[in-house]
Order: C-alpha cells, then structure tokens, then sequence
C-alpha cells in the first residue's frame, strides 16, 4: 500500500470519498471493525499483516489475534510478511522505523511514542509459547475438533484425508454394486434418471450431489426421507395449484372425455373444410392417430403439441379461428361459433398440462435424484468410517455443529473467548456458506457484550476462485451487511492497484467493463509502466490449407480451383507441421527474450532492468507444459518449473507408492 497518493474517488469509506491516509488509518485502527473490499494488487494482505502489527502495538497479546486465510503457502507468507516487518521495527534505525509505523497509519507523535514497544514486538512474537495464529480455514476447524468435548460425536482418533478421491471411487463401485444387487426402489430410481437424463449426466448429477453433502446435511439433518419430502414440498404445491397430484403423469388429462369430445368436434370440423392446406392435413392426421393408438401419458403430450403447436411451440396459424374466418365464410362449410371455443377450450388445457409436466417432470427427477444421491452418501461415509478418516467437508460440518448444539456450543464458545480477541480474514470472497455460518455462530454469541470480539474482513467478490470448494461470492455482501449492523463495522473500498501498470488496467477495464456487473475500472498507482502484447496464436488449420492450395496451384484470388493430387511415386509426403504448442511456446519465447533487459522492474525502492527470474508463465493446465520448456530451452531462456520429475516422477517409485498406500488402506 506505500507510495503514491490517490485522488479522493479512488479510496471510499462507507460510500463517501476519503484520502489515502484517511483509508489506512480507518481500516488498520485496532480498535474498530472493518470490511475492506479492494481490487487485484491493491494490498489487500498488505492491510491485513499491518492490522495485526497495530493490534500487537495496542497491546493485545498474540495468541488473542487469528488470522484466516485459504492456503497453507497463503498463511505461511503471511507469517513471513509479519515476521519480516517486525524485524524491521527492531533493527532498523529511527527514521526507517517511525517510517513504516507512519505508513501503518500512525501520527507522528503516536509513532514516536510507541515505537520503544514496537522494538520489542520481535522478540515477544518469536518468543511466546502460543504466538498469532495464522490458519485455513479447515485447520482452524481441526483445532476445533481437536477441543470437542467428550461426548460431541467427534471422531478424536480419525485423521484428515485432504485427497479422497480413492475412496470417492470406492464408494461409488459399492453404491453400484447395491443396485444390481437390488430390485426396490434405488433400482427403479437409478433407471428412471438414466432414462430421463442419461447415464454421464446421472453419474454427474449424483457425484455433485455428494460433493454438496454438508449443504443437504444443514438442509436437512440426520433424517433422509422427511428432508426428501421438504425438499420436493414446493414441485407438489405448484402441481396441486394447477389441479394435477403428483401420483399420474399430467397427460393423463388429454385422455378424459372432455378432452377427447374436443378433440372429435375439432377433427370433425377440419375434415369439413373444402380444401384443406397442408396445416390442416397433418393436424387431421396427427388427432386421428391420438384416437387411435393406447394411451402413453408422455407421448400423449407430444402428441397433442405436434396437433395445435409449431415446431417453435407457437399456435399454428391455420388453425386459428380468425385465419379460418378469413378463409370461409362465417356459418358456411362447417363453421360454427362453437369452433372459437372448443378450439380455445383445447389450446388452454394443452397450455396447463405441458406447465405441470414440467412441474412432475422436476419432482420425478428431484425425488429420485436425491435418494439415490442419499445412498451414495450412505456408501462413502462407511467408506471413511471403515478407513478411520475424516475430509474438509466433515471437518467444517462438524466444527458448525459444535457451534450451533447446545450440548456443545458453551464449551466450545468458552474455549474461544479464552483465546480469541481479534479476528481477521483474509480473501473473503472464498469463503463458503458454511464456514461463514460457523463464524456466524461464534459472533451471534456474544450479542450486546462488548467485550466481544473486533473483525476485519478484505477481499474482492469478483476475485471468487473457490468456487469448487463451495465458495459463495454471494457470502461477502451478508458479511457486510452482518458486521456493519452487529460490529459497526466500516465498508471500505478502493480500486486503486500497484501491481499493474496503466497501460494494462486499461486493457482490463476495456474488456471486463461492460462483462462483468461486478467490475469497476481500476487506477494504477505502479511506479513503472508496462506493456500489454496480444501475441497470435498459430492456426494450423489455415496455414495448411493455404500451403495445399499454394503446392497445388490454388491461390486466394481462385480458392475454388481443384486440388491436384499429389504423384506418390515421386513425390515427398510434406513433413508435418511442430507442435502447435511448442510453436506457441516459441514466439512466448521471443516476446520475453526481447522485454527482459529492456522492461523496468520495481526492486523495494529501486528499479532495475527485468531478468529472466521476473517472469512467470501461468498456464490453464500442466498437460503441454513440457512442449513450451522445449521451445524455451531451445530459445536459451533458463527456466523453473514445479512439474513432477526426477526421483519421485520414475515409473518404479509410482509402483512403491501405489503399493504403500495399498498397504495402508488395508
């Protein structure tokens, strides 16, 4: 957050412009709450590690303060960063110290004044038995766990499996083996859905249903079948508010006799129609075939759309009684009055029927879905029984249980009054629903006590990378709003970045602006520039379309012209073309070769030319990674990566791992 000073607009607090300084010191003074929403590169961890530094200064004691953060290399360098500017505060002299404390948002005097204390923050940090805890999220919870009293249920001697994707797989093949085992309701269940949606999607749908586990768990607890019914409550009264019960198939409907009375009377009047057009043949046609064949719910419905809809689910013009009023005389060739409304009558009671078929079709496939996605969960929670471990979810399904029972909430709460006075979260828009509400729980406690704890929250909701772990976006804005009525916590927000120079913000802003509803254009506060380069992507497709035309005579100007087939016999197959990845990794090779040495890089206060260690290379996925070391060796240009390889990547060291876990799982 040093350096630089930003107009007004650039830095808000609770909606209304303020200057930097002003931003610093609302959101590190200890003694308040702060929600601090900031963009990419604005120092959000920065505000986070100062916040903890001003704590310590205020004279709260380190293990009173817990910092939570999504990754253990997050933490760890958090802790590092702490660490570091402590040290500075100890060893560097008067001006450089009163400098750092000045940009913590201390005055002058306060700084002065306090920094004989800040000297010795180092040593007492370094030094204490139980220093500021910087966890996950999840190895927060662990802690939790581990404190459970007697009784709660917790499982004390299961360990935490981080990776249970073997035994995902293992229940699985036991859920699958129970259905060919059994012929009740699973069965028929399974089938309908495979039916319905096929085997992939059902497959998909049921892992995901398992991967959403603690969220059902929190629905609806320990009883599965009153959960099912709550669930599928609303499909059933949206159904009974149309006049249907979910016991039959709406198409049921179109088989009545005041339907098929319609039905007669229109074919009748069609058939009476002099010259009938191609519209009015296949509709007689498609109710003469509804007459005639047995009754099949579904295909009923079908049946009757194809008789009064387009292919677009539109009323078919020819049918309608103003075009037919048009096209005969009123009262002659069969026209009556009644056509108007029987053909009404018809298109109304096909309208409800397709709505509550949609209805049926959702509570089907909701009710089936979820007891089979029940039994599946059934099969994996044996599967962690029987191997004694525990996963993430369980880990923070359990920790929010402990909070919320009575049995147990007191004692928990007790525990973490006793240690904790200060709470602060780190990217807060990867928090998930659930440990949100276990935060919740913990706060809710308090209620008027003002001895309750201070929270300071940052993160960016538009920055949401979590998702696969349940992280809600959505969960930043009810924090806000929760901590702003309950805390008086302070909304503080900036758009201000010092990672990215101009001429990239502006690039962003041109293309996430009109995108994104949650963006808002940045400012750029970095103390070099920088260059934005979209290099070309090479196509092969195009390329070799144009070297055959140009090997067989064809040209831009004449792309039509046949090819001429090549002469076996004396001549050479075109040798076929590098790969495409490795052609990419050549011309990324070129742009980098050319901007390092050129490109100034910040270095602390300094900037120098850019080396080869100030680039990295991000990629989607590792699966073409080796093709674009090729190309990079090939250009000269060292290179560092964190591919498996070596020792541990030969097949044989594969083989002795597979066979230790193996092992272990017996």
């Amino acid at each position: 957050m040093n350096g630089g000073t930003a107009s007004l607009s650039e830095y808000l607090w609770d909606g209304k412009p303020v200057s930097h300084e002003r931003f610093v010191q609302r959101a590190l003074d200890p003694a308040a709450s702060a929600v601090v929403e900031a963009c990419a590169g604005s120092g959000k961890t920065w505000l986070l590690v100062g916040r903890v530094l001003r704590l310590l200064l205020a004279g709260a004691a380190p293990a009173h303060v817990l910092a939570i953060t999504f990754t253990r290399r997050a933490a760890q360098e958090m802790r590092q960063r702490l660490l570091q500017d402590l040290a500075t505060l100890a060893r560097a002299d008067q001006e450089q110290a009163l400098g750092l404390l000045a940009e913590r948002g201390l005055s002058e005097a306060q700084a002065r004044e306090l920094l004989p204390a800040a000297r010795g923050l180092y040593e007492q940090v370094a030094s204490t038995e139980r220093s500021v805890s910087i966890e996950t999220f999840h190895g927060w919870f662990w802690r939790l766990l581990r404190r459970a009293p007697l009784g709660s249920g917790v499982a004390y001697t299961a360990n935490l499996i981080e990776v249970p994707q073997r035994l995902l797989e293992e229940a699985w093949t036991d859920f699958a083996g129970e259905l060919l085992d059994d012929d009740s309701q699973a069965l028929s269940d399974y089938e309908e859905l495979v039916t319905r949606i096929g085997d992939v999607s059902t497959e998909r749908l049921l892992r995901n249903f398992l991967a959403k586990r603690a969220e059902w768990w929190s629905f609806g607890g320990a009883d599965t079948e009153p959960a099912i019914e709550r669930a599928c409550l609303p499909m059933r009264e949206a159904l009974h508010a149309g006049g249907f019960d979910e016991s039959s198939h709406p198409g049921e409907v179109l088989r009545q006799p005041r339907f098929l009375e319609l039905l007669r009377a229109l074919l009748e009047f069609w058939e009476s129609v002099p010259q009938p057009s191609e519209a009015i043949g296949a509709a007689i046609r498609a109710a003469r075939t509804l007459v005639r064949l047995p009754a099949d719910p579904e295909l009923d419905v079908v049946r009757v759309s194809d008789l009064l809809l387009t292919t677009q689910d539109t009323p078919r013009r020819a049918l309608h009684p103003e075009v037919l009023e048009e096209q005969l005389a009123w009262g002659q060739g069969g026209f009556t009055p009644d056509y108007e409304r029987r053909y009404a009558e018809a298109y109304e009671t096909l309208h409800k029927v397709r709505a509550a078929e949609l209805e049926w079709q959702a509570l089907r496939l909701n009710e089936c879905g979820l007891r089979c996605g029940a039994r599946l969960l059934q099969a994996y929670e044996r599967r962690k029984r029987n191997a004694n471990v525990l996963d993430f979810t369980d880990i923070e399904w359990t920790a929010d249980r402990l909070l919320r029972d009575e049995n147990t909430a007191a004692f928990v709460q007790a525990n973490l009054d006793a240690r904790y006075r200060h709470l602060l979260v780190d990217e807060f828009q990867d928090t998930s629903t659930l440990q949100w509400k276990a935060l919740q729980c913990w706060l809710d406690a308090y209620e008027g006590d003002a001895d309750r704890p201070t929270v300071f929250v940052v993160g960016d909701p538009k920055q949401s990378i979590y998702r696969f772990r349940r992280a809600e976006p959505r969960v930043f804005e009810a924090a806000r709003a929760y901590l702003a009525r309950q805390l008086g916590a302070a909304t503080l927000r900036t758009n201000v970045t010092r990672r990215s120079p101009a001429r990239l913000v502006s690039v962003f802003d041109s293309v996430f602006a009109n995108r994104n509803p949650l963006y808002q254009a940045q400012s750029s506060h970095a103390r070099v520039d920088g260059e934005f380069v979209l290099l070309p992507l090479p196509d092969d497709a195009r390329s070799d379309v144009l070297a055959a035309r140009r090997q067989d005579g064809a040209t831009t100007d004449n792309p039509a012209r046949e090819p001429v087939l090549r002469d076996v016999l004396s001549e050479s197959r075109e040798a076929p073309r590098q790969d495409l990845h490795e052609e990419e990794g050549r011309l990324l090779a070129a742009q980098i070769a050319h901007w390092v040495g050129r490109l100034q890089v910040a270095d602390g206060s300094q900037t120098r030319a850019a080396r080869w260690s100030d680039v990295v290379v991000l990629m989607r996925r590792r699966t073409h990674m080796a093709s674009l070391e090729r190309a990079f060796r090939d250009a000269g240009i060292p290179t560092l990566s964190d591919r498996r390889g070596g020792l541990l990547g030969r097949g044989e060291i594969e083989d002795l791992l597979a066979l230790l876990q193996f092992l272990c799982s017996e």
